[in-house]
C-alpha cells in the first residue's frame, strides 16, 4: 500500500476501530470514522483494487470488508464492498457478502455492470464434463498454470484454496484422459495419514459431481485390479515408496502432485520425503509434477531441487480471507484482570485498548488462561481452535475450557451419536467424551483416524464449538475457525515454532464462504521466547538434507559416532543414509560449495572420509530403496543374514505356525542391528504389532492396556495417560518406525535370497510393512482400506458383505453399493463414512 501518511492514518484508524469491537471484556470502543473519511477510503480502494501489488490488493480487501462490516445498513456500502470483491476477484467473499445481504439492491452503472461481467468470464474455469466452476484470481492463475506447465511449484496462503485447484484440475485431467483413451496414473502426496481423508473426499466428491464413479480414488499402494485403468493415489512418502517398490509392479506415474511441499525442510521425514520425490521422477521422468506450498518467497527452488529447474514459480501473497494478529499483554501496573490489546499492521504495533477481563488474566495458569481466553473471545456462532504444545496439553485444555461451558440440556443427535461410538469402539473413559457433551475436543496425530475426522466435521459445522489441536494442524489439515489462540507455541522437541510455521497456524483463522477475517490472538507475547508473530511474510524453503550439507555436516559425524540424541539423531542418520545413497554407493565425493565456511568444509571431508570406510557391499538399489537408514547397519543386517538359514528368517502369515515367534525375532533382530536398541521393548511392542495386523479391534487393544496398567505407580489410575500412549505406540512405534525397519529388513533379506538363487521367494516375502502400517493382514479389509475406509470401518464392515477372501477393491465397492446400509448393524458413523466414500449425500 503506497505510504501516503494522510491516507495510511485513516487506513489505520479503521483497522483500530474494527478491531476495538473483536476485543473481549469490559472497556470503550474507538469510534468509527466519519462518513467523509469512509467515502476517501473507498474511492482509494477502488485505485488499489486495480493494482497488481499484493499489498494494494490486500488493503482494498480490508477496507471494503471492514467498512461493509461496521456499516452494514448502508446500502451504498454493501454495493461498493460488492464491486469491489467483483474486481478483486474474490467472488468467494462476493458470495458471502450477498448471502449476508440477499435484498440489497446493486445501483451500478453500464460501465460497472459490464466491468462485473467480465471478470466473472475471466474467472470461470472448466472442470471437466462440461461444467465450470467460478473462483478467484489467484485460483484461475494457478487452473491457467497447471494446465500449461509440465512443471509447476506454487506457493500461496493457506486460505487460498490450492488444494482445491488441484483436486479440480486431478479430476479434469483424468476425465478427460478417460474421453480420449488416455491413462492418468495421478499420485498425490500429503505430508501425514491424518490428511489423506480430506482430500479423497474431495477427489471423489468430484468425480461423483461429474458422474464419473468409476475412476478409483486409493490410500493403500495396492495397484489397481485393471491394469489399464486410470487411477488416482492419495499416499504419505511411506506409501509412495511402498508403491515404488511393489512385487505387482508401479503402473505408470503421469503426475506427481506434492502438497504441503515445505515438508521438505523437516528433519528425517522431509529427507524422507525428497527421496520419496526423487525415486518417483527418476523413474518416471515423463511424468508431470507439481509442488504447493504456503507462503514461500523461493518456489522455484523445489524445481531445481528436483532438476525441473525449467518449470514454471507461481507466487501469490494475498489472501480471499486476512487475519488479525492480536498481541494481548498484562496491563502494566493494573489488576490482574486488566489487559492492553495491540493489533499487528506489518512491523507495526497499533494500540487499540484496554480491556477489563471476568477472570485475572495475568494470575492465571497457561492452561487456564488459553481456555478462559478463548471463552471470552467465541461468541455462539463462533468457532476457535487453542494451539498446545502436545497432546496432554490439548486434553487440559479442552477439559479446562468444557468447565466453562454452560451444560446443554439436549445433546445434538450428532453428538450423541459420536459419543456411544467412541464409548464403544475406543474406550468408555476416553477423555473426548466429557468434553464433547459442552462441544468442546481435542485434536492430534495419535487419534483413532476415524475419531479424528468426526471431529473435524463436527467443528467444520459448528456443532463443536472449540478445538484444543496440536502441530498436527500444521500439516495441511483443513480444520480452519474464526479465532485462533496461541501462547508460548511450540513445535517438536520444545522448540520454539518457527515464523513459517506460525503463518501456517495463523492462517487457519477465518473461514472461507463464512467470514471475512479471522482473529489471530497471542497471548503474553513478553513471554515468547522466539517472538514469531514478528516477521517477514514469505519463508525460504531449503531442504532438511541440503541444510545438513551446506550448513551442519557435523549432526551426520554424531551420527556415525554414535553420540547423537533424539531428533538429531533422526536427522543426521536419514542424512547418512541419504549422502552414502546419493554419493559414497556411486563412487562420487559429497559436493562442496564455493560459499561454504571452512570449519563446514573440514566437517564434510570427515563425513565424506568415514562413509567411504564404512565397507558397505550391498548393491546401489538395496541402498537408495533406504535411504534413510544407516547404509553400515544395513551391511551389518545382510551379514547378520548371509550367515542363518534363510527359512527361519522369512516373515510369516498370522496364524501360519510359528508367525508371532518370527514377529519377535525380527523385531529383536532390527531393533539391535537398524536401532541399536537394546532391552526387552520389543516383546510389548511385538505383542502390540501383533494385535494390529490380525485386526483386532482398537477398543479391546485399549481396554487390555488400561487393564493392565490402571494400578501400575507410575500411571496413578490416569486412564488418559495410558490411552495416549497406546496410541502413540501405535502411530509411532507400529505404523512408522517399525515400518521403516521392517520394510529394510524384507528388502535385504530379498537380496540374500536373490544370492542364494531362490528369486522367487524374493518375490514372494509376506508384506509385513504393509501389514503393520494397515492394521490388517486380509485382503477384503487392506481392499476396504484402499478405498478409503478407516481400519475400524473396515473390520466391521468385513463380517457384513460377502466377497471373496481375495476380493479386489472394486469387488467390495460394488458389494457396498448393493448394501442397504440402514438395516444393517453398522454404527452410524460407519455407514456415514461409506456414503462418503461411494459419493453418496450421507
Amino acid at each position: 500500500m503506497p505510504e501516503n501518511a494522510a491516507i495510511v492514518e485513516l487506513f489505520e484508524e479503521l483497522l483500530v476501530a474494527a478491531a476495538s469491537r473483536r476485543l473481549p471484556g469490559e472497556g470503550p470502543v474507538v469510534a468509527l470514522p466519519a462518513r467523509d473519511k469512509c467515502s476517501r477510503l473507498v474511492a482509494y480502494a477502488s485505485e488499489l483494487a486495480l493494482s497488481s501489488l499484493p499489498a494494494n490488493r490486500t488493503a482494498a480487501y480490508e477496507i471494503a470488508t471492514r467498512l461493509v462490516e461496521l456499516l452494514d445498513d448502508d446500502d451504498v456500502i454493501v454495493a461498493t464492498a460488492d464491486f469491489l470483491l467483483s474486481r478483486l476477484g474474490n467472488f468467494p467473499g462476493r458470495g458471502l457478502l450477498r448471502a449476508r445481504h440477499p435484498d440489497r439492491s446493486r445501483p451500478w452503472t453500464i460501465s460497472l455492470l459490464l466491468e462485473q461481467v467480465a471478470r466473472e468470464t475471466e474467472n470461470s474455469v472448466e472442470t471437466g464434463g462440461g461444467q465450470s466452476e467460478l473462483v478467484t484470481d489467484f485460483q484461475r492463475a494457478f487452473a491457467d498454470a497447471l494446465r500449461a506447465r509440465a512443471a509447476l511449484s506454487v506457493s500461496a496462503p493457506t486460505s487460498a484454496g490450492k488444494s482445491f485447484v488441484l483436486s479440480m484440475e486431478i479430476v479434469r485431467r483424468v476425465i478427460a484422459g478417460a474421453g480420449s483413451g488416455r491413462r492418468e496414473v495421478v499420485v498425490y502426496i500429503v505430508p501425514t495419514r491424518a490428511l489423506i481423508r480430506q482430500l479423497t473426499l474431495r477427489l471423489v466428491k468430484q468425480f461423483a459431481a461429474h458422474e464419473h464413479l468409476s475412476i478409483p480414488v486409493r490410500n493403500v499402494p495396492l495397484p489397481p485390479s485393471d491394469p489399464e485403468s486410470s487411477i488416482v493415489y492419495v499416499l504419505t512418502q511411506e506409501r509412495l515408496l511402498t508403491l515404488l517398490e511393489s512385487p505387482e509392479g508401479c503402473p505408470p506415474i503421469t503426475m506427481l502432485v506434492v502438497d504441503e511441499a515445505q515438508g521438505v525442510r523437516d528433519g528425517a521425514r522431509g529427507i524422507l520425503l525428497q527421496s520419496s520425490i526423487e525415486q518417483t521422477l527418476s523413474r518416471y521422468p515423463e511424468a508431470s509434477v507439481v509442488f504447493a506450498s504456503p507462503l514461500t518467497c523461493n518456489p522455484e527452488y523445489l524445481l531445481g531441487l528436483f532438476g525441473r529447474g525449467s518449470g514454471a514459480r507461481l507466487l501469490e501473497e494475498h489472501s480471499p480471507v486476512s487475519q488479525n494478529v492480536y498481541l494481548v499483554s498484562p496491563a502494566d501496573g493494573a489488576p490482574d484482570e486488566v489487559i492492553d490489546v495491540s493489533l499487528l499492521r506489518g512491523s507495526k504495533r497499533l494500540p487499540v485498548g484496554r480491556r477489563t477481563l471476568d477472570f485475572p488474566y495475568g494470575g492465571s495458569g497457561v492452561v487456564k488462561r488459553r481456555a478462559r481466553f478463548a471463552a471470552a473471545v467465541t461468541s455462539e456462532a463462533e468457532s476457535t481452535l487453542v494451539y498446545c504444545n502436545g497432546p496432554a496439553e490439548a486434553e487440559r485444555v479442552a477439559q479446562e475450557l468444557a468447565e466453562l461451558q454452560t451444560a446443554s440440556r439436549a445433546l445434538s443427535p450428532a453428538l450423541e451419536e459420536f459419543i456411544e461410538f467412541i464409548q464403544d469402539h475406543v474406550h468408555p473413559e476416553y477423555p473426548l467424551i466429557p468434553v464433547l457433551k459442552r462441544r468442546v475436543a481435542f485434536h492430534y496425530g495419535d487419534m483413532p483416524a476415524l475419531v479424528r475426522s468426526r471431529v473435524e466435521d463436527l467443528f467444520g459445522d459448528g456443532t463443536i464449538r472449540y478445538v484444543a489441536c496440536t502441530s498436527t494442524l500444521l500439516q495441511g489439515v483443513n480444520l480452519p475457525a474464526r479465532h485462533v489462540v496461541l501462547e508460548s507455541p511450540r513445535r517438536g522437541s520444545n522448540e520454539p515454532m518457527a515464523r513459517a510455521d506460525f503463518l501456517n497456524m495463523a492462517g487457519r483463522a477465518g473461514r472461507l464462504f463464512k467470514e471475512f477475517h479471522g482473529e489471530v490472538w497471542c497471548l503474553s507475547p513478553e513471554r515468547w521466547r522466539d517472538p514469531c508473530y514478528e516477521g517477514a511474510t514469505l519463508q525460504e524453503i531449503r531442504s532438511a538434507f541440503d541444510d545438513v550439507i551446506a550448513s551442519h555436516p557435523n549432526v551426520m559425524l554424531d551420527a556415525l559416532e554414535g553420540s547423537a540424541k533424539g531428533d538429531a539423531r533422526e536427522l543426521g542418520e536419514a542424512a547418512v543414509g541419504k549422502a552414502f545413497a546419493d554419493y559414497t554407493s556411486r563412487g562420487v565425493p559429497i559436493p562442496f560449495r564455493l560459499d561454504m565456511e571452512p570449519q563446514t568444509v573440514d566437517a564434510l571431508a570427515a563425513v565424506d572420509r568415514r562413509l567411504s570406510t564404512l565397507g558397505v557391499r550391498l548393491p546401489h538399489s538395496v541402498i537408495a530403496r533406504n535411504a534413510t537408514v544407516m547404509p553400515d547397519r544395513l551391511q551389518a543386517l545382510y551379514d547378520d543374514l548371509a550367515s542363518r538359514d534363510l527359512d527361519e528368517c522369512l516373515p510369516l502369515v498370522p496364524y501360519e505356525v510359528g508367525w508371532y515367534e518370527r514377529l519377535e525375532f525380527i523385531f529383536t533382530l532390527v531393533d539391535a542391528v537398524l536401532d541399536r536398541r537394546a532391552g526387552e521393548q520389543y516383546k510389548y511392542l511385538a505383542w502390540l504389532a501383533s494385535r494390529w495386523i490380525v485386526g483386532k479391534p482398537l477398543s479391546d487393544i485399549l481396554a487390555s492396556q488400561v487393564g493392565r496398567k490402571r494400578n501400575e505407580p507410575r500411571y496413578k489410575g490416569n486412564v488418559s495417560a495410558i490411552i495416549r500412549e497406546v496410541l502413540k505406540d501405535i502411530e509411532y512405534e507400529v505404523r512408522f518406525s517399525y515400518v521403516r525397519k521392517v520394510k529394510a529388513y524384507c528388502d535385504v533379506l530379498g537380496h540374500v535370497l536373490v544370492e542364494r538363487q531362490r528369486p522367487a521367494d524374493a518375490h514372494s516375502i509376506t508384506p509385513l510393512a504393509l501389514y503393520l502400517e494397515c492394521g490388517t493382514h486380509e485382503p477384503v479389509v487392506m481392499a476396504l482400506l484402499s478405498a478409503g475406509l478407516s481400519r475400524t470401518t473396515s473390520l466391521l464392515v468385513r463380517d457384513v458383505i460377502r466377497v471373496p477372501e481375495d476380493a479386489t477393491t472394486e469387488d467390495c465397492i460394488r458389494e457396498l453399493r448393493t448394501l442397504s446400509l440402514d438395516r444393517t448393524t453398522l454404527p452410524s458413523m460407519c455407514a456415514r463414512e461409506i456414503r462418503e466414500m461411494l459419493g453418496i449425500d450421507a
